[in-house]
């Protein structure tokens, strides 16, 4: 619905507004709106003007959030996106861009922000070689590197387990032995003792 016809009605229907945010009355908004009358007449005609279908319809629309008025929709949200991108990429804004196809992919549910849901600090982890190594070995680069082989070695056979789960295996070739990576660290972080033959040369 427009604006109403007669501006004097149309100023009744902003006085109302105005005045339910301002504690004033149907006679205040019915006499600011330049309509003559006192006291019970005032009344009776702002009585008459608020039982008009016109008058309620006009109120009722220029109470409604905002973003019913302007018709905003995830559609009109995603068409404006498309415009700001064509115009970034002609402008060559990349940064632009990416910000825009980001914000459309959210739009539409493809990408979602992740939420720590567990307590305070339940999410902290080692992010730093030092840190893990205090963590995982109590300071020891040697234990560390045990851990991880372990953590390895078991997330490996659960994954093969859920495979074996969903899958038939077929003769497969057996595994060659193999040292692995933390007993190659552990062997170089040893202090190795010369030979006989180092020692003479010394």
């Amino acid at each position: 619905m427009a604006i109403l016809k007669r501006p004097r009605r149309e100023k009744f229907a902003q006085n109302i507004i105005k005045g339910l945010k301002a504690g004033g009355s149907y006679t205040d908004a019915y006499l600011q709106a330049g309509y003559r009358g006192d006291g019970h007449t005032a009344e009776v005609g702002a009585s008459r003007l608020m039982s008009q279908d016109e008058i309620r319809n006009r109120i009722d629309e220029l109470t409604r959030p905002a973003v019913r008025k302007v018709g905003v929709t995830v559609a009109s949200l995603l068409a404006e996106l498309a415009t700001t991108i064509e115009d970034a990429r002609r402008a060559k804004q990349h940064g632009t861009v990416v910000a825009a196809l980001t914000l459309s992919a959210k739009l539409v549910g493809l990408l979602k922000d992740q939420v720590e849901v567990g307590g305070p600090g339940s999410f902290d982890r080692p992010s730093t070689i030092e840190e893990m190594i205090a963590e995982l070995g109590n300071g020891d680069a040697a234990t560390t590197l045990l851990m991880i082989d372990e953590i390895v070695a078991d997330v490996r056979a659960d994954l093969q387990a859920a495979a074996a789960a969903h899958a038939k295996i077929v003769d497969a070739p057996a595994p060659t032995p193999r040292r692995s990576e933390a007993a190659i660290s552990l062997a170089m972080l040893r202090p190795t003792r010369p030979n006989s033959r180092q020692s003479r040369d010394l």
